[in-house]
């Protein structure tokens, strides 16, 4: 019982952080310099759009030391020790995906390169950042309704990849429209914390799922039509490669599929 309710307070305490930072990051932003783009080409009514500040994912950084806080406090009132190495991999995999958001936002929004990062370094990025992934994993299979497929080898690192970068990549492709890519993940990610305790996974994990679910909610304050900010490919990245991140680490990497319909 006890775990429910830090799991709750990681929810709640997220959602509340996230809903607060709305006009210091909107200020924040406009004053970097980080300004959606709109392509001519483009629908007429999204052109009102132009100019709203983005890369908002960055306030998602704030999960981190509210899930450090959550298992400090619980590792008080519980008398156990939390699994700190677990948060930080979480933590570093949730930082290194915002950084290829960022910079990809970067390029495009500040420095107006129309591409930002080339198709060839993005791939190579989520290849890079895959196999760290299935380092700290240390599996070489996967099981798919308690059927065990063993993938030696490279063979896992190459599963990771196309879980890691379709989860990222999905994610991206929802960001732009308002409130779409918030909603859809905010779902995902109370649907996937959900099954982590249906299965008895980590804590570690469960906390930072709700905590992001709560995150997404949160911002849907500001992002909701009409948007005053969006989350960028900074937010998107984040977002997309954590949940993928947190289904790998308690073997739910399936169920990302049928997540992906929890909102519809």
């Amino acid at each position: 019982m006890i775990d429910i309710v830090f799991v709750f307070l990681a929810f709640t305490i997220s959602a509340l952080a996230e809903a607060s930072l709305g006009q210091p990051l909107i200020n924040l932003l406009t004053k970097i310099g980080f300004r959606q783009i709109i392509r001519k080409e483009g629908p007429a009514s999204h052109q009102t759009k132009s100019a709203t500040p983005t890369a908002g994912g960055l306030s998602f950084l704030v999960v981190i030391p509210i899930v450090f806080l959550i298992l400090y406090v619980w590792q008080f009132f519980s008398a156990q020790e939390a699994d700190w190495g677990l948060d930080l991999q979480i933590s570093a995999i949730l930082v290194l995906a915002m950084l290829i958001g960022f910079w990809d936002d970067y390029l495009k929004k500040v420095q107006k390169q129309n591409e930002g990062l080339k198709p060839r370094q993005k791939l190579l990025a989520q290849i890079a950042l895959s196999v760290l992934v299935a380092i700290m994993l240390n599996r070489d299979s996967t099981s798919l309704f308690e059927w065990d497929i063993p993938l030696r080898n490279f063979g896992f690192s190459v599963f990771v990849f196309f879980v890691l970068a379709g989860s990222m990549n999905a994610a991206n492709l929802t960001d732009g429209l308002d409130g779409l890519a918030a909603s859809v993940l905010a779902w995902s990610y109370l649907g996937l914390g959900t099954l982590i305790i249906l299965s008895s996974g980590s804590l570690v994990t469960t906390i930072f799922a709700f905590a992001l679910s709560g995150i997404c909610f949160g911002f849907l304050r500001i992002n909701g039509h009409p948007a005053k900010v969006f989350m960028g490919d900074t937010g998107s990245f984040l977002l997309g490669g954590t949940l993928a991140a947190l289904a790998l680490f308690n073997n739910l990497e399936w169920f990302l599929l049928p997540l992906a319909l929890v909102p519809i």
